[in-house]
Parts: structure tokens; sequence; C-alpha cells
């Protein structure tokens, strides 16, 4: 694995234990120098009354396609902790829809039950606590779904990792919340093979008419250098799975 690489998993890992970790501590300062994220220390320091307006749009759109903070800070220029800081607020920020009578909350969970959904994708899809799915399902005599130990074993985790899946997608799919796949990744010890896959997937490749290629870190930069209707665009993990790379 590359030096770079590896250093931006071990970036991402420990901003996910340390969220609040500022941008001049030592780990991250020398890990981002392996990783060649270093913010250039050739701009002028910014005065605090010229702060740079915040995007909470395109922090909400990067972290729901997947990536980690450290790759929405590095994409967007920002400061990872800004980045944590934003994504907390949002996330506690998010209004619930209304959860209609008791009668609605019951045909609601029986029928998210009977589709296999979790208690926690319950909550989520219909606006209420896990506490409150709880108590309906004693009201209901239900018992809960145990799909995220049917669906998310080893085999079945690779193989969406490897299908190059974002954790919103295999959300979706399994019908469980977020905290549970992502629980699933780190337990079968693929959330860096899952990161370098997302990488893989936010880099684009413009395939040559001679065969060759050449690579760019974003759309936007192959735009710029590239006529697109002279070959074809892909990103780099589609074109390593047409070379026949098993992921």
């Amino acid at each position: 694995m590359k030096e770079s690489l590896k250093a931006t998993m071990l970036l991402a890992n420990y901003f996910e234990q340390h969220p609040d970790a500022p941008d001049d501590d030592p780990f991250v300062v020398e890990q981002r120098k392996i990783a060649g994220i270093v913010p250039n220390s050739n701009k002028p320091m910014k005065r605090r009354g010229n702060r740079k307006k915040i995007d909470d749009e395109a922090i909400n759109r990067l972290n729901q396609q997947g990536l980690t903070r450290v790759q929405i800070a590095d994409q967007l220029d920002y400061a990872v902790s800004t980045v944590s800081k934003h994504i907390r607020i949002m996330e506690s920020n998010v209004p619930r829809p209304p959860h209609g009578n008791r009668k609605d909350i019951d045909e609601k969970i029986i029928k998210l039950h009977k589709q296999g959904l979790t208690r926690n994708a319950i909550a989520e899809a219909i606006g209420v606590t896990g506490t409150t799915v709880n108590k309906h399902y004693q009201k209901l005599g239900l018992t809960p779904n145990n799909v995220a130990k049917k669906e998310l074993h080893l085999g079945r985790m690779k193989k969406l990792v490897g299908q190059g899946l974002t954790m919103q997608m295999m959300t979706e799919k399994l019908h469980v919340d977020r905290k549970q796949i992502k629980e699933a990744i780190l337990k079968h010890g693929l959330w860096t093979h899952y990161n370098e896959i997302q990488d893989l997937r936010h880099q684009f490749v413009f395939v040559l008419p001679t065969g060759g290629y050449r690579d760019y870190d974003t759309m936007k930069e192959l735009e710029r250098h590239e006529d697109v209707t002279a070959g074809e665009v892909m990103t780099m993990f589609e074109y390593e799975k047409r070379k026949g790379v098993k992921f």
C-alpha cells in the first residue's frame, strides 16, 4: 500500500475517534505531510474577520456519498475539525417528520417490520426513537428482526465493499441503519479496503483511443484538460475493474 494512502486511512480513523482534533495536532500534521495534503504554507493567514464561508450543502452532499471527513476537507479546502463540527451540527438538527397518530405509527411499523427492517432502521424511516419502536413492538407482539446479524456477515460485506457501494448505498440495499453498516465494516477488518475503493471511485480516468489513459483527482480537473468527446471517461474504480482487478 502506498504510504500516502496509508496515511490518509490513518487520518480518517483518527478523526473518527477525535472529531475535534485541531489542524496543528502533531499526529495530524505528520500524517498529512505523508499523505501530501498539508495545507499550503505559502497561503496568507486568514484574518478572523474574513473567514471563508462554509458550504453546508457541499459538506452534506459529500458526507452522504460516503467520503471520509479528511476527504471532504481536502476537496473543499476546509480544516477537518471544521468539517467534523458542521457534520455534527447538521446531524443534530435534522428535522423529524410528523409522527402521525398511534394507529398510523402501528401500521408503518408493521409494514416495515414485514420488509425485514431492524428497529433502528424503522425508527429512522418514520422519524421516531428506537425506544418508541420498542414500545410498539411490545403492544403489537412483534419480535425485532435480526437483519444485521443475518445479512452483515463477512462474505456479504466483502462482496458489497468490493462492488464499490458507499455506506449509504448499503444502508438502502440491506434496510439497516448506517451505524450498523460501519460497525460491520470495522468488525470484519474491511475499513481500509472500503476507503481505498471509495478513493478510487472519486478519481477519474480519461481513456485514450490508443488504449492509454490519464488520471485526474477530480472531474473538474479532467474537463479542464481533456476533450471528453475524444475519449472515454470513467472512475479509476471502473477502469481497474475493466482490467480485471478483483476487489
